[in-house]
């Protein structure tokens, strides 16, 4: 969000989001660098609580689009920050390479709104937001799975032979992108209760005002934490 007339409870779930993601990012590099078990990052709870955050996080920024002064801007800022992301991965660690990781997913979904914003202004206003819901897990369910096909990996049809250490592809995500949107559009017609408005929690606002930047600086933060417990264990 770029406007001064900013939602403070919008920019404290981005900054929840975010911050649950560095969690478990931590987590991750616990199990993959310091031999931590792997129960700790792959079990039901945990699985769960990633989707629900990662779902928040792209909620939050379909909304936004409401707010935005320029979302091509914001599409384009994105689109760098992502091509940084794959380039440095791909760098220092090819095994973690990042082909379409959220910043991408985020950059291409913002790139498509700017572009094409009436036509699916006119689709979310149409359809009940329910059923983006609902189309997302039965997407998710449809493409959990690899297929024999090449190179359709951004729309979510990967091959076997597939990596991507972080992956957020066009289905079933964008439908998540297309609630946030309607939802942004009910903050902004003002529809939500009073309380929505006048919600404060200062410090999870403003991380949810450096999302980009804690994203990107987050990791190279967390090896230098890993890279002391290492050294201490």
């Amino acid at each position: 969000m770029e406007r001064r007339d900013r939602i403070d409870i919008i920019d404290a779930a981005r900054g929840l989001s975010i911050l649950l993601m560095v969690l478990y990012h931590l987590f991750y590099d616990l199990v993959a660098f310091c031999s931590f078990p792997a129960h700790v990052l792959f079990n039901p709870l945990v699985n769960s609580l990633q989707v629900l955050f990662a779902s928040l996080f792209i909620l939050m920024s379909g909304a936004s689009t409401q707010f935005s002064r320029n979302n091509l801007k914001r599409a384009v800022k994105m689109l760098l920050a992502a091509l940084a992301v794959s380039v440095v991965t791909w760098l220092f660690d090819p095994s973690e390479f990042v082909r379409f990781g959220i910043l991408h997913f985020l950059g291409v979904s913002a790139l498509l709104y700017a572009l094409f914003y009436t036509q699916i202004d006119r689709l979310v206003s149409k359809v009940h937001p329910v059923f983006f819901i609902v189309l997302f897990f039965v997407f998710r369910s449809f493409l959990n799975h690899s297929y024999p096909i090449e190179h359709l990996w951004v729309l979510g049809i990967y091959a076997r032979s597939f990596v991507s250490s972080d992956y957020f592809p066009i289905f079933p995500w964008i439908f998540i992108y297309f609630f946030g949107i309607r939802f942004g559009k009910a903050v902004l017609a003002r529809k939500l209760p009073g309380w929505f408005y006048e919600f404060k929690f200062p410090f999870l606002a403003a991380a949810g005002r450096k999302t980009l930047w804690i994203y990107l600086l987050h990791q190279p933060m967390l090896m230098g934490v890993i890279e002391l417990i290492r050294i201490f264990r």
